[in-house]
Order: C-alpha cells, then structure tokens, then sequence
C-alpha cells in the first residue's frame, strides 16, 4: 500500500518473465500508472537441518535459511504426501530454528519449506519418525 509511503519494497513474482507494476487507485481500481520490468529468477538457497529421526507426535526443531517471503513455512508430512497437502506448521518469520509439530502416526517423513503465496514446495528433506 502506498500509504507505507516511498520508496516501497514489493515481492516479486516467483517467475522469470516481463512483469508490471501497477499503480491502482483504491477505490475504483483504475489503473493510474505502470512501469515493466523484468523478473529474472535466482534460484533461492534453501537449507533444511533437522535430526535424522523423532518422535511421532513431537515437535521437531528444524534450523533453516530461506527466501522467509511472507507467510513461507515449515510443515512435516508423511513421506510421498502430495504436494499442497499440509501438516501443521511453523511460519517462517518466527525465526531458525523452527519448532514444528510432527505428525502422529510413525513411519516415513518429510519436512518441506514451503512459500507461502503460492504453497509450492521449495526445498524437502527426510525424516523418520519412531513410536514415541
């Protein structure tokens, strides 16, 4: 919003490709300005260190670095979990490392950074989890 005063800082879109930034009035919508760019995508470093193995049902501390876009995350799924498929989470804003609550059910894990505008999958490491 323009009212955080200038100059902004934006989120740029997650894929290369010629962009816009668009001016809109509030109330109306109506476009009052425009400027292109270009979005060139540098892949992001992404670094997930967690243990090997725990406890069903515990919370896992998981160090991470990251892009920490707004609302990024870190959930653990069952291994072979479809992407978009979610356990519950910790935001990436509060910091490294993360405390993430790990499924109840033992066997084959996986935790996932996560963006949190689109929900794609950014990076993925492996854990076990044992009977508690």
């Amino acid at each position: 919003y323009t009212r955080q005063g200038s100059p902004l800082t934006m989120t740029a879109l997650l894929e290369a490709g010629k962009a816009e930034v668009r001016y809109i009035a509030g109330r109306s919508r109506k476009i009052l300005g425009r400027a292109a760019l270009t979005i060139t995508v540098k892949a992001a470093e992404i670094k997930l260190t967690a243990p090997a193995s725990a406890p069903a049902g515990s919370t896992v501390s998981i160090e991470w670095i990251g892009p920490n876009h707004t609302n990024d995350y870190l959930t653990i799924v069952s291994k072979g979990a479809k992407d978009g498929v979610t356990g519950k989470l910790a935001y990436t804003r509060t910091g490294s490392p993360a405390k993430v609550p790990a499924p109840a059910a033992a066997g084959p894990a996986e935790i996932r950074y996560v963006n949190g505008g689109d929900n794609r999958v950014l990076a993925r490491a492996e854990l076990t989890l044992t009977a508690p």
